[in-house]
């Protein structure tokens, strides 16, 4: 073992035992990419437990993205191979991340990072792993802070990246460059992966790596790189005390968080909010997102968005808000927030919750539901503007959507009892004024997000009991529909194709059956047809 190497080593222990990353002793899942930052990050701290006695139980964990092919593939193959060799357990996954992008309408860079965080959680937990150990290095902090200049983030953008995260992420290379790193590699004749996307300057991270920073260090300071870094270590501690002193003000706000159906949900007096300073009540905003979206807070909930959330918080407090009201959130995703969140606002309270599909399951009937997610109108439609509804409103589990038909009518969905429910049951009709139309569906086939939308040429569905599928245009004449309604009849729909046509017909794709583990229920409140075309003003 050479100097550098061994100094090296010490100086990894070091930043371990000082900053309380790692103890001796226990199980560590390392993320291998099979790139130089992940390879020696897993060879450093098995030499740590079999060199230096601390024994810990480490385990590797590698995503295979479905992008660059070949090249993915021998990534996987020169992982597995190293983790062979150091005999320790290697364990590894597909994803479709391509195809992940476009259900959740992310990039692929986001979509990636979705993935893999989400594999390696689910792996920690199966595994009983305290840390989950990442390869970022000091090159890669210094790129992060300017990255976030560019940006014009706060703070916290500042700090750059943590070296724990979320109480079991470490990052035992931060104060590592990446010269050190490649002599490492050199000094052991490793061929590690070499991902050519980062070579890429049409990405703005890439950009600041090969121009930006050669620049700063060639003209303005040859040790740019470890300054940002010291930079990014003074805002953090400075971040961590406004954090705390923010923290102290939720009992003005009389926050609460709770466990709803299995997931976290948090809730606050939007009059206390208004009355604190823009710096606390961005804060504020941002703490309570951690404190619901858990391990992973989302990403894209920066400055901007902060900010325009904020205003339209505050814009509610000037009018003084009451009953509660459906909002639509800042982000890109209609009535929603980023990260699979959503709000609302009722009797002067904000609320926070999880929006995402496939959360924990709940019994809760539709009407109690309701009140726990977002609601989303098709109001336009009543103006004739039926291809504007055609755009499709994403629904939410649980949740409810407002539609216009004449008149307005709801959507629910809502999880159901683990278990599947008899054929003849898939669509049921119950008598009364104001007709509600049901069905349950097999969870496990919907294909993304689900949404609600009018028809579009071309649609089709496949009835239980028919050998193939139909037009929806011959369905809705086979069931007697007037003309005038059709148009503003809502469609559930995935990423796959219709699901469900309310009070018509479910598509036999998502039927349960014996296997199901997961229903969703899906539940319209609509006129009945056609004693009431007349009245509602669709029907001449």
């Amino acid at each position: 073992m050479v100097k550098g190497e061994r100094d090296l080593l010490e100086r990894v222990r070091t930043e371990i035992e000082s900053r309380g990353l790692i103890r001796p002793g226990e199980k560590v899942l390392v993320a291998l990419s099979g790139g130089p930052d992940s390879s020696v990050l897993l060879h450093l701290l098995w030499r740590l437990s079999r060199e230096q006695g601390w024994q810990l139980q480490l385990a590797c964990a590698h995503l295979h993205h479905g992008l660059r092919g070949a090249e993915a593939d021998a990534d996987l193959e020169r992982s597995r191979a190293l983790a062979v060799s150091l005999e320790i357990p290697f364990y590894s996954r597909r994803v479709d991340v391509a195809r992940l992008a476009r259900e959740e309408g992310l990039t692929l860079e986001a979509a990636g990072r979705l993935a893999r965080y989400h594999f390696l959680d689910e792996l920690a937990d199966s595994l009983g792993v305290q840390r989950i150990a990442l390869g970022h290095h000091l090159d890669d902090q210094a790129e992060t802070v300017l990255l976030h200049v560019l940006q014009g983030t706060g703070l916290r953008g500042l700090a750059g990246m943590r070296w724990i995260r979320a109480g079991r992420y470490v990052r035992p290379l931060l104060s590592v460059s990446r010269t050190e790193i490649e002599a490492y590699i050199a000094a052991w004749g490793w061929k590690p992966a070499r991902d050519e996307t980062n070579a890429d300057v049409s990405l703005l991270r890439n950009r600041i790596r090969h121009r930006l920073l050669p620049v700063l260090e060639r003209e303005f300071s040859p040790a740019i790189r470890v300054n940002l870094a010291r930079l990014a270590e003074v805002v953090r501690e400075e971040d961590d005390f406004l954090d705390d002193l923010v923290r102290s003000k939720w009992a003005a706000l009389e926050a609460e968080v709770l466990q709803v159906n299995g997931a976290p949900r948090i809730s606050w007096s939007l009059e206390g909010y208004a009355a604190q300073p823009a710096a606390v009540q961005r804060r504020l905003l941002r703490q309570f997102v951690e404190a619901v979206a858990g391990h992973n807070p989302p990403r894209d909930l920066g400055f901007t968005r902060t900010e325009g959330w904020r205003q339209e918080l505050l814009g509610l407090a000037r009018q003084q808000v009451v009953s509660p009201r459906p909002l639509a959130g800042p982000s890109a995703g209609p009535f929603s927030l980023p990260g699979g969140l959503a709000y609302w606002v009722g009797n002067g309270r904000i609320v926070l919750t999880r929006a995402a599909v496939r959360t924990a399951p709940s019994n809760a009937a539709p009407a109690a539901a309701a009140g726990t997610a977002l609601t989303a109108t098709g109001r336009d439609v009543a103006t004739g503007q039926a291809e504007a509804a055609s755009r499709g409103i994403r629904l939410l589990i649980p949740g409810e959507v407002s539609w216009w038909a004449g008149a307005e009518t709801k959507l629910w969905a809502f999880w159901a009892d683990t278990g599947p429910s008899r054929a003849d049951e898939a669509v049921t009709v119950d008598s009364g004024p104001s007709p509600k139309y049901s069905v349950c569906v097999d969870a496990d086939e919907i294909v993304g997000a689900l949404q609600l939308r009018g028809r579009r040429p071309g649609d089709r569905i496949a009835p239980p009991g028919l050998s193939g599928s139909k037009k929806l245009q011959d369905l809705f004449v086979d069931r007697k529909i007037p003309r005038g309604w059709r148009q503003y009849w809502p469609i559930v729909v995935d990423s796959k194709g219709i699901v469900w046509v309310p009070g018509l017909a479910v598509d036999r794709r998502v039927l349960t059956k014996s296997t199901t583990r997961q229903r969703v229920c899906l539940a319209w409140s609509g006129p009945a047809w056609p004693e009431q075309a007349r009245e509602t003003g669709l029907v001449q």
